[in-house]
């Protein structure tokens, strides 16, 4: 096992419960429709904890009994949310009360993406983005993990979303798992920074229009696994360096009482 691997997992072990990677990509797509309706046809309800239509629709996209949802804002059948899956299509009505969706054969199977260029964004980050915008913070970390091809660097990343509980892993753009977060205490300050911003092969002279201004400090982080590396501070930010290539990157969120009033 390499150090990067070795690192990914410490990193995603101490921040929450990993979860398994899902399976196939499903063969449906689900779009919300605001302010809408579906009465009726349902088969299952949950009471949410979390009041956000995407884990509703995110239920029915998981199960193969489901066609259409719809999620019922707190206050209404209750003090929580909760999500309506529905086994039928039924018809939609306009109201205020609720956020719905209907899921539809999409034209073709989906086609296995292929890896993406070192900085760029996979289709599986793009879809997440769609929903979520840019992570809240995140890591990467770029290495030379398969002895058979030793010019491929691996590429590892943890984008969390503290607001959804939710952290995601990928390898190589590729979905790999999720992570339990907690939300961030009020008044935190989450990185201005966006993981594509960095790509593997960059040097320190390449970010010096992203941290223009901004003062840096050289630190020792996890010294067994990074013994080689040069590891700077910047303004809630850990950049790494390894013979003067980007190797590692990890965005930090300020925690409430460790801001300066």
């Amino acid at each position: 096992m390499t150090w990067a691997l070795t690192f990914f997992l410490i990193l995603t072990a101490s921040s929450g419960q990993a979860q398994p990677p899902p399976g196939p990509p499903s063969a449906y797509s689900l779009n919300l429709e605001p302010n809408t309706n579906r009465f009726g046809n349902d088969y299952r309800n949950i009471t949410m904890d979390v009041p956000d239509p995407d884990l509703c629709r995110t239920e029915c996209e998981k199960d193969p009994k489901c066609r259409a949802f719809t999620y019922v804002k707190p206050g209404i059948q209750g003090p929580k949310a909760r999500c309506w899956l529905k086994d039928r299509v039924p018809a939609a009505s306009a109201n205020s009360c609720c956020v719905s969706g209907v899921k539809t054969d999409q034209v073709a199977e989906p086609r296995r993406e292929a890896a993406p260029v070192s900085g760029a964004l996979s289709a599986e980050q793009r879809r997440l983005m769609s929903r979520f915008g840019y992570p809240d913070s995140f890591v990467i970390i770029f290495s030379k993990d398969d002895p058979s091809r030793p010019e491929k660097r691996m590429k590892y990343e943890i984008w969390r979303y503290y607001d959804k509980f939710t952290g995601f892993f990928f390898i190589d753009g590729r979905f790999a798992g999720t992570e339990n977060l907690e939300k961030l205490p009020e008044g935190s300050i989450v990185p201005r920074y966006r993981p594509d911003s960095f790509h593997e092969g960059m040097k320190p002279e390449d970010l010096s229009a992203l941290f223009r201004g901004i003062s840096q400090s050289r630190v020792k982080v996890v010294p067994e696994l990074l013994e080689e590396a040069d590891v700077y501070s910047y303004e809630q930010i850990l950049i790494g360096f390894q013979k003067n290539r980007l190797i590692y990157v990890e965005s930090v969120p300020l925690i409430r009482g460790e801001v300066n009033e």
